[in-house]
């Protein structure tokens, strides 16, 4: 790892797996004998709510929350919640991975969910250089045949960044403990497709 400190920041909407995404990067982690912090928000995701988990590693890491504009990797599971908590915790130096595919919660029709465009060019205005964008969910389905491993598939780009600094087989070995009887294949599939989409347009 060459910083002393790693901050992550995981985002998306409840029932996207953001939560046992932050679980699987801490638990990886902790195997490779790193101190590891970690924080939902709300503590039990709901779903289809506006979801958040931190996860900061390394020596001197006590506060469980990433502080304002200091995450050097944000995961946005859902491209309008990365938006809105990449205003907060956006690093102009980090990296952001961002799924494409929205998932839209409107409670009013008339509001017009911003275009992929817009929402780009805000992360440029805030002075984010590395925004890696790409359909992490079609990803998921091509795979497994579902959306439900999208989690595994952003985990795998967000390996292919190298900011975790912890080998695939540790991560690929959380995977297999955590998945549900019947699924590990499948989302170490994904996990690995992930690898390779990183960084992709």
């Amino acid at each position: 790892m060459s910083k002393e400190q790693i901050n992550i920041v995981v985002c998306g909407i409840g029932g996207q797996g953001v939560v046992l995404a932050a679980r699987i990067i801490a638990e990886a982690v902790l195997a490779e004998g790193l101190k590891v912090v970690t924080a939902d928000v709300p503590p039990i995701s709901q779903r289809f709510a506006p979801t958040l988990s931190f996860v900061r590693i390394g020596e001197g890491v006590y506060s469980e929350t990433v502080p304002e504009a200091e995450a050097d990797l944000m995961i946005g599971f859902e491209p309008l919640q990365a938006l809105r908590y990449g205003i907060a915790f956006a690093s102009e130096d980090g990296v952001v991975l961002l799924n494409t595919r929205p998932i839209d919660l409107r409670p009013n029709p008339s509001i017009k969910y911003p275009a992929l465009e817009d929402i780009l060019a805000c992360f440029e205005k805030m002075g984010v250089r590395d925004v890696r964008s790409f359909d992490a969910s079609k990803v998921a389905i091509e795979k497994t045949g579902t959306m439900l491993a999208l989690n595994m598939v952003m985990l795998g780009a967000s390996y292919a960044t190298h900011i975790l600094g912890i080998p695939d087989t540790s991560l690929e070995n959380v995977i297999r403990k955590v998945s549900p009887q019947g699924t590990v294949e499948a989302n170490i599939a994904a996990f690995r497709a992930g690898t390779r989409k990183e960084g992709g347009g």
